[in-house]
């Protein structure tokens, strides 16, 4: 005889499994890699430093760019420094986000303390949380000219190149002398790369790494981590996402298109958005005032049986009331 609760605790571990399971395969075929920085949530000492050369600065005599993908992981309390680039020991160029400031725009270049003309909204290039985005910041020593393009939107700042002969990057907090800062923006990081007249010859994809160093893939350049997490890390280890109680008769299927796990019991549908992590409580099934049978509706897209997840894999058919987001009818 099954004791009582022993439905609802084995797919408390099928779901643990399967929701891994189709974690490590992700809506995209390519695992998410990058470096992602301890903010506000973690005090000062305990918060994420990139420092591009620990050892020198980096010396520039012609035209050169620096790009990185960027992403936040929320738009609000998102206050910090996501890059600061120090000039010759003695000028700082900050990339800063501020958003709900009144005073300052969401993201903005700022020379020695002042603003320039190169700022952004996040409604200008329709930011989403976590969402990666591109962003270039090129100088061009010929016409004394700081381009910066973020998602493909340009906007230049004139400044004086003649004298700029070393800078050092850093990325969220540095502890470099009288230019340390703390602030840092809940960023994630990753393909940073320097390039010199449009070659490159610097690239971090801050992919492989150490615990507190990643080197770059063109010269063997050392970069120092400080408190960082790696993104690529996350898909080396089982990682518990979601935990479900629901009751009789359980059942679950994934919509790979959409990337959402669907939970079914006797009286309820839960679901659970895997990219975001946004889930329901669990709706109500209702039956057909005629019949007083239950509603079906054909799921279309089910993650294939694997010797991992072959308890979790079930029959194509699910219970719902309406129209089912990102799935089918049948």
């Amino acid at each position: 005889m099954m004791q009582p609760g022993y439905g609802i605790r084995v797919l408390s571990i099928i779901f643990f499994l399967s929701v891994n399971s189709i974690s490590a395969q992700t809506v995209k075929n390519d695992l998410d890699y990058g470096l992602a920085f301890v903010s506000h949530e973690a005090s000062k000492d305990q918060r994420t430093s990139l420092n591009l050369n620990p050892d020198s600065p980096f010396l520039f005599d012609r035209d050169f760019q620096i790009r990185f993908d960027f992403s936040l992981r929320r738009l609000q309390n998102a206050f910090g420094y996501v890059a600061r680039i120090i000039v010759n020991d003695s000028l700082n160029i900050d990339l800063v986000c501020s958003p709900e400031h009144s005073d300052f725009y969401d993201l903005s270049i700022v020379i020695n303390n002042s603003p320039t003309e190169i700022h952004y909204d996040f409604a200008e290039v329709d930011l989403k949380a976590r969402q990666w985005t591109p962003v270039v910041i090129r100088f061009a020593l010929l016409t004394n000219q700081i381009a910066f393009s973020w998602c493909g939107k340009e906007k230049v700042q004139a400044f004086p190149m003649a004298k700029m002969k070393n800078l050092r990057f850093y990325f969220g907090a540095n502890p470099h002398g009288k230019f340390n800062t703390s602030d840092v923006p809940p960023m994630n990081l990753k393909n940073i790369r320097i390039s010199k007249m449009t070659k490159p010859e610097l690239d971090w994809e801050l992919k492989k790494h150490r615990v507190n160093e990643v080197y770059d893939n063109l010269q063997g350049r050392v970069a120092i981590v400080k408190n960082g997490i790696w993104l690529i890390d996350q898909h080396t280890k089982w990682t518990l996402r979601k935990t479900m109680v629901i009751g009789k008769y359980p059942s679950i299927a994934f919509n790979s298109g959409a990337g959402i796990m669907y939970c079914i019991d006797k009286n309820h549908v839960y679901e659970y958005d895997i990219p975001t992590g946004v889930g329901t409580t669990g709706t109500p099934v209702t039956a057909s005032p005629r019949s007083g049978t239950t509603i079906n509706f054909i799921i279309r897209k089910i993650v294939p049986c694997t010797p991992s997840v072959v308890m979790g894999c079930f029959h194509t058919r699910a219970i719902f009331q309406g129209t089912m987001r990102g799935a089918g009818s049948g």
